[in-house]
């Protein structure tokens, strides 16, 4: 009798722990859904991104060609604009520079006279205007506004 006390008859089983193939399905499912939905929220805060730092890139480069044309005193520093070509140039006495715009951002119109932008002697631009760039993706617009006098550069989203 003692003998059995110590050693029963009958062995317990052992429950192994895991996870069933239906669980794990469940939650595959589950991260489908979730990931389904957040996906587009991403490419549209992407896009516009892009879009933001298209216009900021832009902007900075009104003030360094106007800061340029203070500096050197020049007034043959300018900034040409090709609308629908996604691209602008830069010209000075030491030659020019073409930048295009990231892919997914178009250049949709400008108001300046011939399309550029041309800087006096003491950096300020002969006349105000904007640029408006669009995403391809979202349809946002963004403004860069030119002031006549002062030269000052802004970022809009609404139309001047």
């Amino acid at each position: 009798m003692l003998i059995r006390c110590i050693f029963p008859l009958k062995p317990k089983l052992e429950r192994k722990s895991g996870f069933t193939l239906v669980e794990l399905l469940v939650v595959l499912l589950i991260m489908s859904v979730i990931f389904a939905m957040t996906v587009p929220a991403l490419i549209n805060s992407y896009s516009k991104y892009k879009l933001n730092t298209a216009a900021l890139k832009l902007q900075q480069e009104i003030r360094d060609t106007s800061q340029l044309s203070l500096h050197k005193e020049s007034r043959f520093y300018n900034i040409k604009f090709y609308p629908y070509s996604n691209m602008y140039i830069i010209n000075g006495p030491g030659g020019s520079r073409a930048m295009g715009l990231p892919a997914g951002i178009e250049m949709v119109a400008t108001n300046f006279s011939s399309d550029t932008i041309y800087f006096s002697t003491r950096g300020a631009p002969t006349q105000g205007g904007h640029i408006s760039l669009r995403s391809t993706e979202t349809l946002d617009l963004k403004f860069i506004i030119v002031a006549p006098v002062t030269g000052r550069t802004r970022i809009s989203d609404t139309s001047p």
